[in-house]
């Protein structure tokens, strides 16, 4: 019974409310009000469409600028081999491929956005997103940029006052990120590497390269140091930095010395692999741990060694440049001690094997033994010798 009078009391109320809806919107005051309310969003939706219309007048107002954070902007470049990531809410929303010819497809407002981005993009070959709720994804990006000046390549950092020190973008086509590592110990001796690293994001990892990290630049630059200098400090000797010849080269006939661009290749190789294996700590915090760089979309397709500056004063360098010369001449004079031992030893099984009275003459010329004792041609001498007593 309870029941069917609170059924009742419901459909009464519902009864009342619809007949008060009726009659309110029946009235004059609420028509009138709806009349303004539609003149209104009429207004509202010419004038936004008048407003994308011209916005292409107002290209540098609206072009985003990643030196300049709170500036109001809709429009973004992406040049080719670039790509720009769209951040909503602080988070990876969608990428732009500047290789693609167009805009990015999208069915937004029943395809009229889509409409507005491409009228945009034949009028300024410029990309669209959509203001204040949506940014693209701007980083700091320290560098090194590298001038010549008196023939030597002179690196400067890009500092956070400079121009190019914030970035909204990641390079999908191959570029060169040079690199500076002081303090790369060579056999207790510091020394600074210069080089460079011929790098790309891949495209298909946008998100990883700039969302799983804090900055793609910084774990680049530690795996490229990291690989650095394990590989200077195992692989490299003073000797070699110096200009000096290898030690394992002397124990070969034909000594040869190694450049130092040989050198610069040889160590320049061993990074490259290095940094191709390289993965970061299990235990790190943040998704990039155990991975590789090129997990996280950061490809290294080659390294390049461009010097070894060591970090001593002028009088401690000549004293190091001396000491290894010194030993370069050392080892030359062993060296040469070899050849002339190992002429002498063959001269005395030659000589076993004459007739005394040959063997006496050949004892008995002075000149033939200083030149045997100098490490002279042992068979030309005797051949000569030979000719002369049989005249």
């Amino acid at each position: 019974m309870n029941a069917m009078i609170r059924t009742g009391l419901a459909l009464i109320s519902i009864a009342l409310s619809a007949m008060i809806l009726y009659f309110a919107y029946t009235s004059d005051t609420v028509a009138l009000i709806a009349q303004s309310f539609g003149a209104a969003v009429v207004a509202i939706l010419i004038a936004i469409t008048a407003f994308l219309l011209i916005s292409p007048l107002l290209k540098d107002r609206l072009l985003h600028d990643p030196n300049d954070p709170d500036k109001i902007g809709m429009f973004v470049k992406v040049g080719t081999g670039r790509s720009v990531a769209i951040d909503f809410g602080g988070n990876y929303y969608y990428d732009i491929d500047g290789d693609q010819d167009g805009p990015k497809v999208s069915s937004a407002l029943f395809g009229l956005w889509m409409l507005y981005k491409q009228y945009i993009w034949n009028t300024l070959h410029l990309h669209v997103y959509v203001p204040y709720f949506t940014v693209p994804k701007t980083y700091d990006l320290p560098r090194y940029r590298v001038r010549e000046e008196d023939g030597k390549r002179i690196y400067k950092v890009v500092s956070e006052t400079d121009e190019g020190y914030y970035s909204n973008h990641v390079r999908t086509a191959p570029f060169t990120w040079n690199f500076e590592f002081a303090g790369a110990d060579i056999e207790t001796i510091p020394y600074t590497v210069k080089g460079s690293a011929q790098v790309m994001i891949d495209k298909e990892k946008v998100r990883e390269a700039l969302y799983l990290t804090e900055s793609w630049n910084v774990l680049l630059d530690q795996a490229l140091n990291s690989v650095t200098r394990t590989v200077v400090r195992s692989k490299v000797t003073i000797d070699e930095v110096v200009g000096a010849i290898q030690k394992t080269l002397w124990a070969k006939p034909k000594p040869k010395e190694t450049t130092a661009e040989e050198i610069a290749s040889l160590v320049a190789n061993l990074i490259f692999e290095g940094v191709k294996g390289y993965k970061f700590d299990e235990s790190a915090p943040g998704e990039f741990a155990g991975k590789k760089l090129a997990d996280l979309g950061i490809i290294v397709l080659r390294v390049d060694i461009t010097d070894f500056e060591d970090e001593l004063s002028e009088k401690e360098r000549e004293q190091l440049r001396a000491s290894a010369l010194g030993r370069q001449e050392g080892r030359a004079r062993d060296l040469a001690g070899q050849g002339i031992a190992k002429e002498q030893a063959h001269m005395a099984t030659v000589l076993k094997k004459l007739e005394p009275d040959l063997r006496e003459a050949i004892l008995s010329n002075r000149a033939l033994v200083d030149a045997v004792d100098k490490g002279g041609s042992v068979e030309t001498l005797i051949t000569a010798l030979i000719g002369n007593m049989r005249k």
